[in-house]
């Protein structure tokens, strides 16, 4: 029983370790990966964002937010340049 014990106790230890080291080795490639593509990092970030923008339901302070966005971008620089 206690080889048992101990030999469990000794793999959970190595599982565990090994996991540790894998951890760290992804962060390395995901640093590396993002320090040399930042432009399509980005890219994914304006997707998922987008993406859960789409999924969850409109809200009237996000409709008013995105209303005064278009206004303030859009309708007032036309608007002054018809009037010019």
């Amino acid at each position: 029983m206690r080889d048992s014990t101990s030999r469990l106790h000794h793999n959970t230890h190595d599982h565990m370790h090994n996991m540790g080291q894998r951890a760290r080795h992804s962060e390395g490639q995901a640093s590396d990966f993002i320090q040399e593509h930042p432009l399509v990092v980005g890219a994914l970030g304006f997707a998922l964002g987008a993406a859960l923008g789409a999924v969850f339901p409109a809200t009237k302070k996000r409709m008013n937010t995105w209303a005064s966005i278009v206004i303030a971008l859009f309708i007032r620089p036309l608007k002054a340049g018809k009037s010019k």
